[in-house]
């Protein structure tokens, strides 16, 4: 007599809707453009526009305004916004370290900040607001500016080999910026992930 086992039946995985690719149109410059891409990167790029104050068609094409000319835009986007998390995993760990410097940074005499490496600033004492204002980039805590950074500045910062390194730091809020000379300093609980900036101008 044979006696047939029927197989055991196999379920299917539960689809996770995070990693199933979606289509999306946007109006970029008043010309429509499509991209299928998973979608976490749809709720990681929303999450980074509100951050940045954009609407999602306002921050991808700031994105891209980055990328090279004949890139993949569809990969450039995933690899950006892989790069903006991790941006904010580091800022994360710089403000567990914040507060110690919140308080030394308040009662410098001198124009002073905190930042990330990444550029995100995460302190501005008063001094520092009033230069600003006066080198016309309204910027306070509550709504921070940009700062950027010569490469090989933050190449030596990452090293981690000087002590001070004196510079041009740029703080961009909207279409206006401002340039200020600073001596920056690595700070944080690897000595890395955190920069004091001073100012070296007062003008």
């Amino acid at each position: 007599m044979n006696i047939r086992v029927k197989p055991a039946a196999v379920e299917a995985p539960p689809s996770d809707r995070r990693v199933e690719p979606q289509f999306k149109v946007v109006s970029l410059g008043g010309e429509r453009k499509a991209f299928r891409l998973e979608g976490v990167f749809w709720t990681a790029m929303e999450t980074i526009a509100r951050l940045n104050r954009r609407s999602l068609p306002a921050e991808i094409a700031a994105t891209l305004a980055k990328a090279g000319p004949g890139s993949n835009q569809s990969a450039y986007l995933r690899a950006r916004c892989a790069a903006d998390l991790l941006d904010l995993w580091s800022v994360a760990e710089a403000r567990s370290a914040a507060p110690a410097w919140d308080r030394v940074i308040d009662t410098m005499p001198c124009a002073a900040f905190v930042a990330s490496r990444t550029g995100r600033v995460l302190k501005l004492n008063a001094a520092m607001v009033a230069l600003l204002a006066r080198k016309d980039v309204a910027a306070s805590n509550e709504v921070p500016p940009g700062l950027e950074l010569a490469a090989q500045v933050a190449a030596r910062l990452k090293d981690g080999d000087e002590d001070t390194i004196v510079c041009n730091a740029v703080f961009r809020q909207g279409e206006r910026r401002a340039v200020v000379r600073a001596r920056l300093v690595n700070a944080g609980p690897d000595a890395r992930s955190m920069v004091l900036g001073f100012a070296d101008d007062a003008a």
